[in-house]
C-alpha cells in the first residue's frame, strides 16, 4: 500500500535590527609653571596615565623682578677713587653693585707761606670754578710742599728750586725753609742739591730726576736710604761728605760714567751697618781716602774703572769681602795698604776678601806695589772678572742686601 504526504508550506521573515554604540573619553586639565629665564624654554605637556588626553592646559610664567640685572650687563663693585692729576671715568653702561667713593683732596701744609712768591697753586680740576683750593705763594725762597698722607712710604714733598748765587739751580735754602721729611720729589728746575741742603733731615728717599750735582755735606746725618739710578738718573757729581754719617743708607748704585771718588769722605761712617752695597761700575777717576771708611755693614764695592785707591779708602769696613775693579788697560794703583785697615782684606776677624779684576791683569796686580803685600798677607786674593757673577754691570745684588 502506498501513502502520499504533503508537507505544509511556511513563510519565514528575517528582520535586521540596527544597534548604536556610545564611546566615552576621560580628559585631564593641567597647570604648568615656568621660572623666567634669559634663554628660550620649550616643554612637551602630556596627559598622565589613566587619562585619554588633555582637556585644558594653564601655563603660568613668573614675573621678572624690577631689580633684575641681566647677566650680560657689566657691573662695578665698590671702589675708592684716589685723587689724580688726570681725569678718571667710570664707564657708562655699568651696574654699580657698591659705593663709589671719591677721596677728599688733602691740603695739609699747602699754605701761601710754603709756595714761592707769585706762584699760584690750585687743587682740584683744571677749571677755576671747580678748584678745591687756590693759593698764591708769598714765600721769597723755597717752594711748595704737598703732603700725601695716603702715601704708603710716608710724606711726599714736591720742592721747586731757586737760583743760587753760584749759578745753576740749588735747593740750599729750600730744605731749611720747608723742613721736608719722608719721600721727596725735586722739580724739573732742580739740577743741584747744594751744601748741607738736607743735613740732619728726616728725608728717606729723594726722587731727583734732573739733579746732576749733590753738593758737599748735602745729606750728612740725614735718613736718606738710597742713591741709585732710579732716584738720581742724571747724577754726575757727588761732593765731599755728601753721605757722611747717613746712618739709614742702604744702597748706592749709579751706573753712569762719572768721577765720584775724587772727593774725601763721600760715604763714610755708616756705623749702623745698614749700608751694604756700593756700585759704580762705570766710575772713573780716583778713590780717595775715607770714601767708605767706617761703613761697618758694607759687603761689596763695585768701584768701576777708577785709577787709584787712596789711604783708608775702606778702612774699618769690617765685612767688606768683595771689591770689583774694571779698569782694563792697567792696574788700579794702591797708594797704601791702610786703604783696607780693619777689613777682611787684611784678615779682620779672621775673614778674607776677593778682588775681581780683568783676567789679563791678575799677575800684574799680584806683583804691584802694596797689592803684593796684601796678597802675601794671605787674606786678599785676585779672581778673574770674566765669567764671574759680577762681569755684567747689572749683576744681582739681592744676596748682599739680605
Amino acid at each position: 500500500m502506498q501513502y502520499t504526504y504533503t508537507l505544509p508550506t511556511h513563510n519565514i521573515n528575517i528582520e535586521l535590527v540596527s544597534t548604536a554604540v556610545r564611546v566615552t573619553s576621560t580628559l585631564q586639565s593641567k597647570t604648568v609653571s615656568y621660572t623666567p629665564s634669559e634663554t628660550a624654554q620649550t616643554a612637551t605637556v602630556t596627559a598622565d596615565s589613566g587619562y585619554d588626553g588633555l582637556g585644558s592646559v594653564d601655563i603660568s610664567v613668573g614675573a621678572i623682578p624690577g631689580t633684575y640685572v641681566g647677566s650680560q650687563v657689566p657691573t662695578q663693585a665698590a671702589q675708592t677713587i684716589h685723587p689724580s692729576t688726570s681725569a678718571q671715568t667710570i664707564a657708562s653702561g655699568k651696574y654699580l653693585t657698591g659705593d663709589q667713593t671719591i677721596e677728599a683732596v688733602t691740603t695739609t701744609n699747602l699754605t701761601a707761606a710754603n709756595i714761592k712768591s707769585g706762584v699760584v697753586v690750585k687743587v682740584g680740576s683744571a677749571t677755576d670754578d671747580d678748584s678745591v683750593l687756590s693759593l698764591t705763594g708769598t714765600a721769597e725762597t723755597g717752594g711748595a710742599t704737598l703732603e700725601d698722607e695716603a702715601n704708603a712710604t710716608g710724606t711726599t714733598a714736591v720742592i721747586t728750586g731757586t737760583e743760587s748765587s753760584g749759578g745753576g739751580i740749588s735747593v740750599d735754602d729750600i730744605a731749611t725753609n720747608t723742613q721736608p721729611s719722608g719721600a721727596i720729589t725735586l722739580g724739573s728746575g732742580v739740577t743741584t742739591i747744594g751744601q748741607y741742603a738736607f743735613a740732619g733731615k728726616s728725608v728717606t728717599t729723594v726722587n731727583a730726576k734732573f739733579v746732576k750735582t749733590i753738593g758737599s755735606y748735602a745729606f750728612i746725618r740725614s735718613d736718606l736710604r738710597y742713591v741709585t739710578d732710579e732716584y738720581f738718573p742724571a747724577l754726575t757729581t757727588l761732593g765731599a761728605d755728601a753721605l757722611d754719617s747717613a746712618l739709614a743708607l742702604i744702597k748706592v748704585h749709579i751706573t753712569g760714567a762719572y768721577s765720584y771718588f775724587s772727593q774725601l769722605y763721600t760715604m763714610r761712617n755708616n756705623t749702623t751697618g745698614t749700608f751694604k752695597v756700593a756700585r759704580f761700575p762705570n766710575c772713573t777717576g780716583n778713590g780717595n781716602q775715607y770714601t767708605f771708611g767706617g761703613d761697618y755693614g758694607l759687603k761689596i764695592v763695585d768701584a768701576g774703572k777708577i785709577s787709584s785707591i787712596g789711604p783708608n779708602f775702606a778702612g774699618n769696613a769690617r765685612v767688606l769681602q768683595t771689591l770689583i775693579l774694571r779698569k782694563t788697560d792697567s792696574v788700579c794703583t794702591l797708594s797704601n795698604v791702610s786703604a783696607f785697615t780693619n777689613t777682611p782684606f787684611r784678615g779682620y776677624n779672621s775673614l778674607s776678601g776677593v778682588v775681581y779684576v780683568p783676567s789679563a791683569l791678575i799677575s800684574s796686580y799680584e806683583s804691584a806695589t802694596n797689592w803684593s803685600t796684601l796678597v802675601t798677607g794671605g787674606y786678599l786674593s785676585f779672581a778673574p772678572l770674566e765669567g764671574s757673577a759680577y762681569e755684567n754691570i747689572d749683576w744681582d745684588d739681592s744676596s748682599f742686601l739680605s
